[in-house]
């Protein structure tokens, strides 16, 4: 788990007290590939103000798209707890399941880079997405 303020990110796992930079963090190596390093990045939210906000959107889902959690179902929290940090940034505040309403269009247009399979979220009251539109007749 990872603990981010504006100052400084931190680590559960490793001792990292003091002022250190994030280029030097001892850290760094576990967030290199914890997939959220970008939210570490003191670039991220400049870029989400400067109006590149859906690219930075894409590599959040791309990069949690990525994640093996102990508990696939930790990866819905996980990335709502992401989004309520960036979600000020963003230019879109509304969205369905997960993708911006005022970028829905844009948001459908993903396709998986490897083979992968649907995530079991457990018995759960969500209401699961359609999977297509049947015919009428």
């Amino acid at each position: 788990m990872y603990f981010r303020c504006l100052k400084d990110a931190r680590c559960e796992d490793i001792q990292a007290e003091g002022n250190t930079t994030y280029e030097f963090h001892p850290a760094k190596p576990r967030i290199q590939h914890s997939g959220v390093e970008q939210l570490l990045n003191p670039n991220f939210f400049t870029n989400l103000k400067d109006g590149n906000s859906f690219t930075e959107y894409a590599q959040l889902v791309r990069d949690f798209s990525q994640q093996s959690l102990t508990y696939e179902s930790d990866v819905i929290n996980a990335f709502k707890g992401v989004m309520v940090a960036v979600e000020p940034f963003l230019d879109t505040k509304s969205y369905f399941y997960g993708l911006p309403l005022d970028l829905f269009d844009r948001s459908l247009l993903w396709y998986p880079t490897s083979s992968s399979r649907r995530r079991w979220l457990g018995n759960s009251n969500i209401t699961a997405c359609p999977r297509g539109l049947g015919s009428a007749g």
